[in-house]
């Protein structure tokens, strides 16, 4: 479903709109999380638009209901 709205600028416009809110409000900066392993290209948009990778962290999970 969302595959034909891709390539079409939409992440981007959010992206910007969120930030400008942000700086309306004095806010100087923002931070985000992205998996590095997504496959729909997230972390190379937040690139684009001039997040720059700050650190990398490890995230272990486990279901409390496995022993």
């Amino acid at each position: 479903m969302r595959r034909p709205w891709r390539r079409r600028g939409v992440a981007r416009a959010l992206i910007f709109g969120a930030l400008l809110a942000l700086r309306e409000r004095g806010l100087t900066s923002a931070v985000l999380g992205v998996d590095a392993d997504n496959p729909t290209g997230a972390r190379g948009l937040y690139e684009a638009v001039g997040f720059r990778r700050e650190r990398v962290a490890i995230v272990h999970r486990k279901p409390a209901d496995q022993a």
